[in-house]
């Protein structure tokens, strides 16, 4: 009796440990386990360089393309143009959105692109004179903003603001900001060495915004509440004057390829390019002509 009750005892216990094991690989309530099998596609990482002017628009085109392909992955250095530029003819990046400042040269070397000239503008970036949304200040004539940069204008109340003294804040000596503003602005004239130098559109806002009494230039897509945008010889920067060349503060932003860029990088550029590239840069407050 004792025998056939240990029996008894060992066959519930077998019973009760294969249906534990089973419950390991089982979810509660499932009647079978299926593997999910991985896509066959792997994620590609697509390196992108962005000048500073342009990452707005290169952060939003990155959500967007995620949404068509999600399997890539983006891997976004912000620089100078020519910075970004260095980064394809070193293989550090399958692709470069910059500010064009080539005026029509063709690219050569290492750096390609898939059109046989020089390459389209994805949109247009606006570089704005900008100050504390307190300001008096509407307008400046580009004669009265090469005369507060060179250091003759000490106080607003000289160029029909108030009496407070006139600070300005400049980009550094190299940037596509600061030689656009050289050459339609300053022309041929020294920047005076009063003016606060600042590495990036986002440090001339910030600064802007913590000192009411500053102007600065930056780009139009890192404007928003905390500054305003003062008029450049009765104009604002928008498509109509723009397309008229009105504006004389605008600048061409293009897409280059790395030689070896992955078909990825080469979509990624079309995008840009589409309608749906132009919408987005136009909802980052760049100008988009097409």
């Amino acid at each position: 009796m004792v025998r056939r009750s240990a029996i008894l005892c060992a066959a519930a216990l077998i019973l009760v440990l294969a249906t534990g094991c089973d419950m390991l690989f089982k979810p509660v309530g499932s009647g079978h386990y299926s593997f999910e099998e991985p896509t066959s596609e792997q994620a590609q990482v697509i390196r992108v360089a962005a000048s500073w002017a342009v990452l707005p628009m290169v952060n939003e085109l990155e959500k967007a393309y995620l949404e068509q392909y999600p399997n890539a992955v983006f891997q976004i250095s912000a620089a100078e143009s020519s910075l970004a530029e260095q980064s394809l003819e070193k293989n550090q990046a399958d692709i470069a959105f910059v500010i064009d400042e080539t005026a029509g040269a063709v690219f050569t070397g290492t750096i390609i692109t898939k059109f046989n000239e020089h390459p389209p503008a994805i949109a247009y970036d606006a570089l704005v004179v900008a100050a504390s949304v307190n300001t008096t200040i509407d307008n400046l004539t580009t004669g009265q903003l090469q005369d507060i940069y060179a250091g003759r204008v000490l106080t607003w109340g000289q160029v029909g603001g108030d009496n407070s003294r006139a600070e300005f804040v400049s980009r550094e000596s190299g940037s596509a900001a600061r030689l656009l503003f050289d050459n339609v602005v300053m022309r041929g004239e020294t920047i005076s060495t009063a003016a606060v130098v600042l590495p990036n559109d986002e440090a001339v806002k910030d600064y802007i915004i913590r000192n009411p009494g500053a102007i600065g230039y930056l780009s139009m897509s890192y404007v928003d509440a905390r500054i305003k945008v003062i008029k450049l010889d009765g104009r604002l920067p928008d498509q109509r004057t723009v397309k008229a060349g009105a504006y004389p503060l605008a600048r061409p932003i293009v897409g280059l390829l790395g030689a070896d860029a992955h078909p990825d990088a080469q979509r990624l550029l079309s995008f840009a390019l589409s309608e749906k590239g132009c919408q987005i840069a136009a909802d980052q407050h760049y100008i988009c002509l097409r």
